[in-house]
């Protein structure tokens, strides 16, 4: 009698990207021609994918007032900025195949905690899961699941880049912090939360993914305590790391059977020309709870829609480093 096989576990592809923003020149497109605008030239690339995740970097939301954190002489200098989108935007994130949203971010709360919540509602009317924000500490730390061929995942948002008054505490609405709220730091005692979290979003869920909103604007290469953060992060029992705010890709690590985009950069995105309108999609093709192989497929963004230029930046079983020659990132 022949021995009996089991069946392997089915592949499954996650697509991540950066920025999702659509609001200044994108908002006119999600009005007219429609929502699925700012996305249909990626289509053929996400139709691949399993589920895409990615950072909203703004509140979709009509309503609100805006923030008193971000001073009227750095907006007028455009050293800050005041971000929103359409609520009717969800509706094309939902149709590209976006299974979840990281909302940590420095513009979620730019119109307060009004348009936080609708753009809660507006995501989760659409399917789309959230993490990062909620009405208070505890809800912005829930990881969003979402599971795709009998594989669970779990999704994780934080932001060390809070302005004044962002953050979510026990009692009141925000952001969850990627840094300690009382120090201002990524210390030991953050860490150990952070860690801790990500061990409980694994027990429930076969896959934890942790979205980090941090580093510099328009530098792509990572701090090292973003690289400590991101290695505890794995070591924890998270499998992949991604990394959005600095506006332009930054390296590939492959770590300890993990993986870390320490930034993805911009991906709708309303911006000038140069390294900001160079974007990629991060495919990460996974076997139960291993990654099997990852490729990255440029993208170009022209008035504030990615497009994918053809080939791949990285097609590699793990076997890449940060330190290797083959790390994929912008010349510094």
């Amino acid at each position: 009698m022949p021995a009996v096989t089991r069946n392997a576990a089915p592949e499954v592809t996650l697509d991540a990207v950066g920025d999702v923003m659509p609001g200044w020149g994108v908002a006119a497109l999600v009005n007219k021609p429609g929502p699925d605008a700012p996305f249909a030239l990626m289509h053929p690339i996400f139709a691949a994918a399993d589920a895409v995740i990615g950072n909203l970097e703004c509140p979709l939301s009509y309503r609100g007032k805006p923030t008193k954190a971000k001073s009227k002489a750095a907006l007028k200098a455009r050293k800050e900025f005041l971000l929103r989108g359409p609520p009717e935007a969800a509706t094309g994130i939902a149709n590209a195949g976006f299974a979840a949203m990281s909302l940590a971010n420095n513009h979620m709360m730019d119109f307060g905690p009004v348009a936080m919540r609708d753009t809660l509602s507006a995501l989760r009317d659409a399917g789309i899961g959230t993490a990062g924000a909620g009405e208070n500490s505890a809800e912005a730390w829930q990881p969003a699941y979402f599971e795709r061929r009998g594989l669970r995942f779990a999704l994780l948002s934080f932001s060390d880049v809070i302005p004044i008054g962002y953050a979510a505490s026990a009692k009141s609405p925000g952001i969850a912090a990627g840094r300690s709220t009382i120090t201002g730091e990524i210390d030991r005692p953050y860490l150990k939360t952070l860690t801790e979290s990500i061990k409980l979003a694994r027990s429930q869920a076969d896959v934890v993914i942790v979205f980090e909103h941090w580093g510099d604007e328009f530098v792509g290469r990572p701090s090292k305590e973003h690289v400590l953060e991101a290695h505890a992060a794995i070591d924890a029992g998270a499998l992949l790391v991604i990394g959005a705010h600095p506006h332009v890709l930054g390296p590939i690590e492959s770590y300890h059977g993990g993986l870390i985009a320490y930034t993805l950069g911009n991906f709708v995105f309303d911006t000038t020309p140069g390294l900001k309108t160079r974007s990629a999609v991060l495919q990460i093709h996974l076997r139960g709870d291993a990654i099997t192989s990852w490729e990255a497929v440029p993208v170009e963004i022209k008035g504030g829609v990615p497009s994918p230029v053809g080939g791949r930046l990285v097609a590699a079983p793990l076997r890449w480093h940060f330190s290797s020659r083959h790390a994929y990132g912008p010349p510094e």
